[in-house]
């Protein structure tokens, strides 16, 4: 049903922007993210709350402690600021997975994908 009605919207937010294919194309390519990035937003969660992911290869989980270092140092981190983490991390994983998808439309389906299954 939720899917039925994130379709909804899509169809009715495609249909406003036909004439702007490059902005047509990026929402249709979000529109068929959402159902296939769960499992990256549940493995950025798992980050955050400290939860080491065994279903991610040692190459990808290298760059992710690199590029967020401030996840491992220790320190403690604000609410929002974790979720900006969560947020960046699950796009880096979309990414890798989806080389061809852009930044902008990697985060649109993290978040639409979060706001799915955060419905239920």
């Amino acid at each position: 049903m939720i899917f039925n009605r994130i379709g909804n919207f899509f169809a009715a937010l495609l249909s406003k922007f036909r004439g702007n294919s490059k902005l047509h194309n990026s929402l249709t390519y979000v529109e068929d993210l959402i159902p296939n990035v769960g499992p990256f937003i549940k493995i950025a969660g798992d980050i955050i709350v400290g939860i080491i992911p065994g279903n991610v290869d040692d190459a990808t989980w290298s760059f992710i402690k690199a590029k967020y270092p401030q996840l491992f140092d220790g320190s403690k981190q604000d609410k929002d600021l974790l979720k900006l983490y969560a947020l960046g991390i699950a796009t880096d994983l979309i990414q890798k997975r989806f080389p061809d998808v852009s930044t902008t439309v990697s985060r649109a389906a993290a978040q639409f994908s979060y706001l799915v299954q955060n419905s239920k």
